[in-house]
């Protein structure tokens, strides 16, 4: 079913490449036989080249080599759609693994807006990776890491706010004893 092939193309192109190359096999072996029977027809005596069931036959392997052979491209097209949507994951699936090293690295220096804003983008790359190439294992990998590092980084901007609103407190008092209103 052409729609089915063009839905595994889009979402799993990885399996759909396996597909073509087993296809494009196949259709090599096909081709070879509809070229054997054409080569084999053509060494015929001419009085059995000549009759008509005979002319039907090899005119028939002929249309059929000529279908396989618009199969063949359309195959290798389509090969090609898939290795570059392969690509394309792989390359935003590798801009979201960067993101979201910076952003653990944003996170080490307390720079919290830049982590956030990291590992919001680390999201879309990752999510843009799935939409070309659908992976169960990058997705749970996926929710995994950023999940935890969203929550490292909430527990992270608390405790520095816990840290400098208790500081401030201790800063007032000792303000206050002192006599500096």
């Amino acid at each position: 079913d052409e729609a089915s092939g063009s839905s595994q193309l889009l979402r799993y192109p990885d399996q759909a490449l396996e597909t073509l190359l087993d296809g494009s096999a196949r259709l090599g072996i096909l081709q070879a036989r509809h070229r054997e029977l054409l080569a084999s027809g053509s060494r015929e005596s001419p009085h059995v080249r000549e009759d008509p069931r005979v002319i039907e036959l090899l005119t028939e392997v002929n249309t059929r080599l000529i279908t396989l052979a618009a199969l063949e491209r359309t195959n290798t097209s389509l090969q090609t759609q898939a290795r570059e949507r392969i690509a394309q994951a792989e390359n935003a699936r590798r801009e979201g693994d960067r993101l979201y090293a910076e952003a653990r690295a944003a996170l080490g220096r307390n720079a919290f807006d830049l982590a956030r804003d990291r590992l919001e983008r680390a999201t879309e790359r990752y999510d843009n990776s799935l939409s070309l190439q659908d992976s169960a294992a990058l997705r749970i990998e996926r929710d995994q890491k950023l999940l935890s590092l969203g929550n490292d980084i909430t527990q992270a901007e608390n405790e520095q706010v816990i840290r400098d609103v208790r500081r401030l407190l201790t800063q007032a008092r000792s303000l206050y004893f002192a006599g500096n209103f």
